[in-house]
């Protein structure tokens, strides 16, 4: 119960530009967030779309550098 607390506030509390871990395994950079998907870049011009839920990890900035 305490864990999927801590997740929903994760996924509630994203924002543009933060940096993230999916349960694909893809890392990422938001690029937008609409009511139940986000938009990542996963590599430079490259960029899909997801479930919110499936948002696993948010990583401090400046983890990915090469995005």
């Amino acid at each position: 119960m305490k864990q999927a607390k801590a997740h929903k506030l994760m996924i509630d509390s994203l924002k543009k530009d933060d940096e993230i871990v999916t349960n694909g395994g893809f890392l990422g950079k938001v690029v937008k967030i609409k009511d139940q998907y986000v938009t990542i870049e996963i590599a430079a011009g490259t960029q899909i779309h997801i479930q919110k839920q499936s948002v696993i990890t948010l990583l401090t900035k400046g983890t990915i550098k090469s995005i």
